[in-house]
């Protein structure tokens, strides 16, 4: 994609980020020990979600908000599972 194209998604991109952001200053915050040292796959997945069906609908999903909209979980469960059962599938001979 060219830059000049880019930055057209900046304003989608920051808003995400932002909330991004605040999402792992909650982590910290219920840690109660100033740092966190937890697995956030899960919230980098929701951040990589919500960034790109930002950008491509146009509209946020809701991903990073701390009560998540229970439609929107269930699209991103069936999207989190057609991932990893797509690369196993990747490895089957076509016969089967």
């Amino acid at each position: 994609m060219a830059p000049e194209t880019t930055k057209n998604f900046l304003p989608l991109l920051d808003a995400v980020s932002r909330d991004f952001v605040s999402v792992l200053h909650r982590r910290i915050k219920k840690a109660g020990s100033g740092n966190y040292s937890g697995d956030i796959s899960d919230d980098l997945f929701r951040f990589a979600f919500e960034s790109i069906t930002n950008v491509i609908f146009g509209e946020r999903q809701g991903m990073l908000e701390e009560v998540v909209n229970p439609e929107a979980q269930r699209f991103i469960d069936a999207i989190y599972q057609m991932f990893h059962t797509s690369v196993p599938m990747l490895n089957l001979p076509p016969d089967l």
